[in-house]
């Protein structure tokens, strides 16, 4: 497994069966392959402001969809577009979509019970996975690729 870190980003309001995974190793899916280093700062920030405009926006959540709704295909998940106060099992398509369309955005998917947790967040250009083990890790990379996107440690 990639060597992953632990982050203290919480949001205002988390369901307790996902706030314990926030404090477990993660690793992000992601547009780039690896970190870019400080020295390319500016570079990654036009990047990043790019994919997040409104002309890229819809793509980019095409991909973090098509990532969510073939992971669903092998391990069962409970979503929710409002900081863990409500749950929905195996969300459609059409309710991932309408919540990545949301302004300001924040999904939590929580995969197998509550053993990982996925972020995403209108604010970036990756999704954060929790607490991955080999096995999932090995699938999210594979589903990943398929969408052009990289599974990497966030360091």
């Amino acid at each position: 497994m990639p060597d992953c870190r632990k982050t203290n980003r919480l949001p205002e309001k988390l369901s307790e069966a996902a706030e314990h995974l926030l404090e477990e190793p993660y690793c992000v899916i992601d547009l780039l392959p690896k970190q870019v280093s400080e020295n390319r700062a500016d570079a990654f920030s036009r990047a990043e402001q790019y994919f997040l405009s409104e002309e890229r926006i819809d793509r980019l959540h095409q991909r973090f969809i098509s990532v969510l709704l073939k992971l669903n295909c092998y391990v069962s998940f409970q979503g929710s577009a409002d900081n863990g106060e409500s749950w929905y099992a195996d969300p459609s398509p059409e309710q991932l979509n309408s919540w990545f369309a949301e302004q300001g955005y924040h999904i939590l998917i929580l995969l197998n019970g509550t053993d990982h947790l996925i972020m995403a967040d209108d604010r970036d250009i990756y999704m954060t996975l929790f607490h991955p083990d080999d096995t999932l890790l090995k699938l999210a990379e594979q589903i990943a690729y398929s969408e052009g996107l990289f599974v990497r440690s966030s360091m």
